[in-house]
């Protein structure tokens, strides 16, 4: 139950919606929007400013592009880790690579390398 003590404000009126959690969060469009130029390694600035075109009167924010970028990876992902992620797609795309770990759940280290590098490296062995 809210009880009503006075009829004024205790603050002034915002005189901008900028940053305002209601007002400056992304619609459905505009975070399809974020996930294709994310897929399309497009840089948040960049984003902002394409979302800024499109909707003039809009309150977002940076920062709300950058949590929309992370929101969109973490679905990516699922329940992966972000090491268990690299490993995944280490081995989906071929890469030579070799990993030590410390414990169970700790990689000590870590080496990667593209296949066309390690043919390169054999064929011209002496430049190295």
């Amino acid at each position: 139950m809210v009880k009503l003590i006075c009829r004024t404000h205790n603050h002034e009126i915002a005189k901008s919606f900028v940053g305002h959690l209601y007002a400056s969060r992304l619609n459905k469009d505009e975070k399809i929007v974020v996930a294709d130029m994310t897929k399309s390694m497009v840089k948040p600035r960049n984003i902002f400013l394409t979302l800024n075109e499109h909707n003039a009167n809009s309150y977002t924010t940076i920062k709300q592009i950058y949590n929309a970028k992370n929101v969109y990876r973490s679905s990516i992902r699922g329940s992966n880790t972000k090491m268990q992620q690299l490993m995944m797609l280490l081995d989906r795309d071929q890469y030579i690579h070799w990993h030590r770990m410390k414990d169970e759940n700790v990689v000590r280290d870590l080496f990667e390398s593209h296949p066309d590098a390690v043919k390169l490296i054999n064929s011209c062995n002496l430049v190295f």
